[in-house]
């Protein structure tokens, strides 16, 4: 009878374990995946609108506005270009920090993939092999923490070969 009731809840403790875990997983295929993709077409339309002077302002300005990133992705983000252009007053930055390069698919991106930690992978839509890493967390809603060379470890970024 021991045996049997030690069993019982061994198999109870593994279907919650199950219930429980399946969200997480879930929540990456949904939310932290929107969250990437949505953030980084919106990125592209405002670089293209401004090159287009469709919009005016700086892409700082907008990135700074957005209230899908978070804080830590602004500061990095805008203490990346302060350090470039103490560097390098006529030049700064010679690459876009968000895709990690200098130009992008300019038809947007689709979700490629997503780990449990939050780094989605995003490749260029009509440019298969442009590939960006973004990290998203959730915080009250899913934000995005980082993207290109902002807030992701080097041996997370998209390789750029």
């Amino acid at each position: 009878m021991h045996q049997r009731k030690n069993a019982g809840l061994l198999a109870l403790a593994f279907v919650v374990a199950a219930v429980f875990s399946a969200p997480c997983r879930a929540e990456c295929a949904t939310g932290a995946k929107n969250a990437a993709g949505r953030f980084m077409n919106a990125y592209v339309k405002q670089i293209l609108a401004m090159e287009h002077k469709h919009k005016k302002g700086s892409i700082g300005q907008w990135l700074h506005a957005n209230r899908e990133l978070t804080e830590s992705f602004k500061k990095s983000y805008q203490d990346l270009v302060d350090s470039a252009k103490r560097d390098d007053p006529e030049l700064g930055l010679d690459f876009d920090p968000v895709v990690d390069a200098q130009d992008f698919p300019d038809k947007g991106f689709i979700v490629e993939s997503c780990d449990a930690s939050g780094f989605v992978t995003v490749r260029g839509v009509g440019w298969e092999t442009f590939k960006v890493t973004v990290k998203v967390v959730n915080a009250s809603g899913w934000r995005v923490d980082g993207a290109g060379v902002i807030n992701i470890p080097r041996d997370k970024q998209a390789s750029k070969l």
